[in-house]
């Protein structure tokens, strides 16, 4: 019994806490909060919750022949007044909104206008983490307009107010926008623009709020940017982000900032940030392209994980670490190139990258490889894990389909197989090619004993490829051995094609088919072909001056067009004519020098292909 009298006692002095009040005017309730100068606070309405109609809340008000001035809108005083309507207007003399004084009253139907005497609005960090924001949920409101006087916008201001239309007009003078401020506010429309006075963005500030468009400009003076900050922005397209990082002061700070804001294409990050923080970009469905600083060395956790469009993204030597799911169900990610400086690979940091293909080579300098870490990458062929690779934990190679794995490392890598035998889904005969004279270890290490189809053979790596299948393809004649590492190629063109020269890790080496060489690094060897399968033209085409530092000039019969690919295919210029004659500006192309291949096709539809090099 003792216990709940108790209890009693305590929502009573809650109750009394919430009605307390001085004297009462017309139907509004005040508590005097100085005699010299007189000044109010103006502390709710007779009515409490029931309160109904258009609130006029005035500026002085008289008690016992004393005239005091309104200053302040206490705490929850008007809570959950759902049967206010009209507009609501601050009248000037107001100098302080406590936090929660209007939240959740849905009943205004109107403008909010807000006095030009507050500069810190709402703002009271003692219940940031505890209570509503001051006119949280007051979804009826249909236009704000802050004055000029407000430089802070205090913890969820205006979250939830889903009615405020038309553009967020943020004045000059602004320092900080605190937690949800603006949270949900998805009616607001067109840019935003962020004043050069910002200095801190809190966390969760815009998030959710989907109708602002456009591109964000983050300013300079931005100190601090929070977690989730503009989270769910899908209208904006472009992000300008500031030339220093300032989304975090700790490991565990700036969170999510711009996850499933759809709208973005691309994004670059500017030269000098050194990570780009956890789950940063996640869920944003439509970027294709990331560009990424020299100076960068973490992509923390989550960072670009369901960025499913996502296809284009240059790795900077010096990258150290990629976080756990830093790129998980990015399913358009055809291409990813290891900087030799990982040292760290998170789990799950490629679960479902189901469409990278060719080699996958772990970095020299990365020792564990966690559980799911390549989960379902379906599109490799070749696994070649680095020579400092010392663990491989069950399920990291899960649901793979690669077609051999060469090891670098001459001690064999713990395999953590726990729970599922063979975990690693390979089959026990699987091509697996270990350093020179370690066969014996690991035909005796636990796990690796499993595995059938052992050998040993040079810790080199070699790719030969063809330019394009379509034009012909290659074979290799000798492989390396630890014995004898020199090597012998073959390119077999197909019909109506010729075999033009082979490139060695992007340089012209030979022309000679077969080409017999020794192995002394890593190679990748490429076949590169004239022709596309067609006719080819008469081989008196001209071709002049080559090299050239300017115009290429083209002359054979019936001429109808001239394409310009670089040495990886990608086509970079375009000439179109009629006769005997095209002329081809190398001027135009791109990079100031290289060696291009051009295309020339003549009106029958026959082609020939010609090596072009610009000094």
């Amino acid at each position: 019994m003792k216990k709940i009298i108790l209890t009693l006692v305590i929502l009573a002095g809650f109750a009394v806490q919430a009605l307390a009040y001085d004297f009462q005017s017309g139907n509004l309730l005040y508590t005097i909060i100085s005699t010299d100068p007189p000044c109010v606070s103006l502390s709710g309405h007779a009515d409490g919750t029931d309160a109904q109609g258009e609130l006029v809340i005035p500026e002085t008000v008289e008690n016992e022949g004393v005239v005091y001035t309104v200053t302040d809108i206490g705490w929850r005083a008007f809570y959950r007044c759902s049967n206010l309507t009209g507009d609501l207007v601050i009248p000037n003399t107001i100098t302080h909104i406590a936090i929660e004084a209007f939240a959740f009253c849905t009943g205004f139907t109107g403008n909010l206008v807000i006095s030009n005497n507050i500069i810190e609005l709402g703002n009271d960090d003692s219940m940031a983490t505890s209570w509503a924001g001051v006119f949280q949920e007051c979804n009826g409101f249909t236009h704000l307009s802050l004055p000029e006087s407000v430089e802070v916008i205090g913890f969820g201001c205006f979250n939830g107010c889903t009615g405020l239309k038309g553009p967020l007009l943020l004045h000059e003078g602004i320092r900080e926008i605190k937690n949800y401020a603006f949270g949900g506010c998805s009616g607001f429309s067109g840019g935003l623009v962020l004043p050069s006075s910002l200095e801190k963005i809190w966390n969760s500030a815009f998030r959710g709020c989907t109708g602002l468009t456009g591109s964000l400009v983050i300013p300079e003076t931005v100190e601090e940017i929070g977690s989730n900050a503009f989270a769910g922005c899908s209208g904006f397209d472009s992000v300008v982000l500031p030339s220093r990082y300032v989304f975090s002061l700790n490991e565990l700070s700036s969170i999510a900032v711009f996850a499933a804001c759809k709208g973005l294409t691309s994004v670059e990050i500017p030269e000098g940030w050194e990570r780009i923080g956890s789950y940063f970009f996640e869920y944003c469905s439509n970027l294709v392209s990331v560009r990424l600083p020299q100076s960068l060395k973490r992509i923390e956790g989550g960072c670009f994980d369901f960025c499913t469009s996502l296809s284009e993204i240059n790795i900077p030597e010096g990258v150290t670490q990629i976080g756990v799911a830093a790129f998980a169900y990015c399913v358009n990610l055809t291409e990813f190139d290891f900087p030799d400086s990982l040292s760290s690979l998170g789990q799950r940091a490629f679960d479902r990258c189901s469409k990278l293909s060719g080699d996958l080579k772990i970095p020299k300098g990365v020792e564990w490889i966690h559980p799911y870490t390549f989960d379902s990458c379906v599109g490799y062929t070749r696994l070649v894990l680095g020579p400092s690779l010392n663990r491989i934990a069950e399920f990291a190679f899960q649901y793979t389909e690669f077609e051999s794995i060469v090891l670098e490392t001459t001690t064999p890598p713990q395999l953590d197989r726990k729970t599922n035998e063979n975990a690693w889904h390979f089959p026990a005969d699987i091509p697996i090619t270990v350093p020179c004279g370690t066969l014996e270890a690991y035909r005796n290490a636990e796990g690796w004993s499993e595995f059938t189809n052992m050998h040993e053979g040079p810790a080199l790596l070699l790719s030969v490829v063809s330019e394009n299948e379509g034009y012909g393809s290659v074979r290799v004649l000798k492989e390396a051995t630890c014995e004898d590492v020199s090597v012998e190629v073959e390119a077999l063109p197909n019909e109506g094609c010729a075999f033009l020269y082979w490139e060695a890790n992007g340089v012209e080496v030979a022309t000679d088919n077969p080409y017999s060489f020794v192995l002394e690094e890593d190679t990748e060897l490429v076949a590169r072909f004239s022709g596309a399968g067609m006719d080819e033209m008469d081989p008196s085409v001209c071709f002049y001056p080559n090299p050239t530092t300017g115009m290429v000039t083209v002359r054979g019969e019936n001429l109808s067009q001239a394409v310009v690919t670089d040495l990886l295919g990608q086509q970079v210029l375009s000439v179109q004519g009629e006769g005997d004659e095209l002329q081809i500006d190398m001027t135009a192309l791109p990079a100031p020098a290289g060696v291009y291949l051009v295309t020339v096709t003549d009106h029958n539809g026959r082609k020939c292909v010609r090596k072009a090099v610009r000094e």
